[in-house]
């Protein structure tokens, strides 16, 4: 119990006390995330590397604004709120030093990304954090699996059977069942300690 009251987050730690190590960790959590939100955004990979800094150097100069409500999600919220109005700055951008070919374009994807809703902003965010935890946890924790596991998970993953998995796996159907529970358990815990993690 006295462990969670005095515990401090991250986002606090960046708040409270510029330190680098905080704010190489803080990158090294929310890169692949912030990444995501923004290809969802239909940006090319080098545009949203330069819409991520951007992102990343705004968060820095206004995190001390920043203010938990206490509900689940608003700091990704926020975060990818800000992702949304860089992406739209740098359309903006784009669009004055634009020639008259490139304009159309750009033009619709800056329409396309206003009439994006605060809501629609939520629950994007909330989709890409549920996909980012859920692959950040398969990436952490695969190595860790015999072969058989990960080609069990991977084949349930593709929607096979059981007992086509088990068929091409030459296992027995029980044996298939098992490994796959014991995969998402350990998936399910590992997403847990992410959570706890990114909190």
């Amino acid at each position: 119990m006295k462990e969670d009251l005095t515990r401090i987050t991250l986002i606090q730690k960046l708040q409270t006390d510029y330190n680098e190590d905080s704010w190489d960790e803080f990158i090294n959590l929310y890169r692949g995330y912030v990444f995501v939100i923004i290809k969802r955004m239909n940006f090319s990979e080098e545009d949203c590397h330069d819409i991520m800094q951007t992102t990343f150097l705004k968060v820095w100069k206004n995190v001390e604004k920043f203010e938990h409500g206490g509900y689940n999600g608003q700091f990704r919220r926020w975060l990818a709120t800000i992702a949304r109005n860089t992406a739209l700055r740098f359309i903006q951008k784009q669009k004055s030093e634009s020639t008259k070919q490139n304009l159309f374009k750009i033009t619709k994807q800056e329409v396309d990304l206003e009439a994006y809703t605060q809501p629609e902003i939520e629950a994007l965010a909330d989709k890409e954090w549920e996909l980012y935890l859920s692959n950040t946890a398969w990436h952490n924790i695969k190595d860790d699996l015999n072969t058989n596991l990960q080609e069990v998970f991977n084949m349930s993953l593709e929607g096979l059977p059981l007992s086509q998995i088990a068929e091409t796996l030459d296992l027995p159907k029980n044996t298939v069942s098992v490994y796959k529970r014991r995969v998402l358990n350990t998936l399910k815990k590992e997403i847990k300690r992410l959570e706890k993690k990114f909190s």
